[in-house]
C-alpha cells in the first residue's frame, strides 16, 4: 500500500428533515458525542420566530426550501471528523485515520441518524499519489509518457453486490484517476485516486440502520483500499 494517508467521506441518505438545524439538536450531539470535542462551524435556523414586547409569539416564518441545502455543520476540534447535516443526506469526512476508526464512526452515525433508517449508505475514499499508475497507461503512444502528461483521467464503474449484515445490495463501485490540469509554470504532479462505492439510488427502501452503515463501510473500504493496492502492484 502506498504510503500516502487516504480521506475517507460517508453518505447516509435519507429524510433527515426532523433534525432541526438549531441549539437543540446542537447541544445534544455535542454532549452525547462529547469525547470528540465537536463545536458548531455553522448551523441555518429553517424558521423564524416573530415575539412581541411582551414575549409573546406572535408570527413564524418559515424557509421555503430546505431539500438540498447544508443546515449543519460540527467539527472536531483536531478536525479529524466533519458532520454535515442536510434534509436528506448526513456526510461524515474522516481526515484522519486511527485504530478505532470503525468504532467512532460507529457512533458518530449512531448519533447522529438516532432511529431514523437510511435508503443508501455510499463510501468515497481519496488518495493523492505524485504518478499515474503503469495499470492504465492509455495505448495511444503519443501519450505513453505518463510523466509528461498535463491533463489525465479514467473513470470506470461495475455494480457488484456488497455485504450488508449479510444481506447482499447492489452498488455502484467507481474508482475514478485523475490529473487535473492547472494554469502554472509549475507542472502539476498531484494524481488524485477516488473509489465511491455506493448502494444504487433506484432502491429508495428506507431498510439501512446505523448498524448497517457500518457494516457497509468495513466491506467498501476494504474492497476499494485493495483496489488501490492493485494498481501497478502495491
Amino acid at each position: 500500500m502506498s504510503e500516502n494517508k487516504i480521506k475517507l467521506q460517508i453518505n447516509i441518505f435519507g429524510d433527515f428533515s426532523s433534525i432541526q438545524p438549531n441549539m437543540e439538536t446542537i447541544r445534544s450531539l455535542t454532549k452525547n458525542l462529547e469525547e470528540f470535542e465537536f463545536l458548531p462551524q455553522y448551523f441555518q435556523e429553517n424558521s423564524l420566530t416573530i415575539k412581541n414586547v411582551e414575549g409573546d409569539v406572535v408570527d413564524e416564518l418559515r424557509s421555503p426550501d430546505f431539500s438540498s441545502k447544508k443546515r449543519l455543520r460540527l467539527s472536531s476540534i483536531d478536525e479529524n471528523y466533519i458532520i454535515e447535516f442536510s434534509s436528506n443526506i448526513i456526510s461524515i469526512n474522516v481526515r484522519k485515520e486511527n485504530d478505532k476508526l470503525e468504532d467512532e464512526i460507529s457512533k458518530i452515525a449512531s448519533v447522529s441518524m438516532g432511529e431514523l433508517r437510511s435508503s443508501r449508505i455510499g463510501i468515497i475514499i481519496i488518495e493523492e499519489r505524485d504518478y499515474i499508475p503503469d495499470s492504465v497507461k492509455p495505448s495511444i503512444s503519443y501519450y505513453d509518457e505518463l510523466d509528461e502528461l498535463d491533463e489525465f483521467e479514467i473513470r470506470l464503474n461495475r455494480r457488484k453486490k456488497i455485504n450488508v449484515n449479510n444481506v447482499e445490495q447492489l452498488s455502484n463501485v467507481i474508482i475514478n484517476i485523475s490529473k487535473p490540469f492547472i494554469f502554472k509554470e509549475v507542472q502539476n504532479k498531484l494524481v488524485q485516486y477516488v473509489c465511491d462505492i455506493n448502494t444504487i439510488p433506484e432502491n429508495e427502501e428506507l431498510r439501512f440502520s446505523s448498524d448497517d452503515v457500518i457494516s457497509f463501510l468495513k466491506e467498501a473500504k476494504s474492497q476499494g483500499i485493495s483496489m488501490f493496492e492493485s494498481l501497478n502492484g502495491d
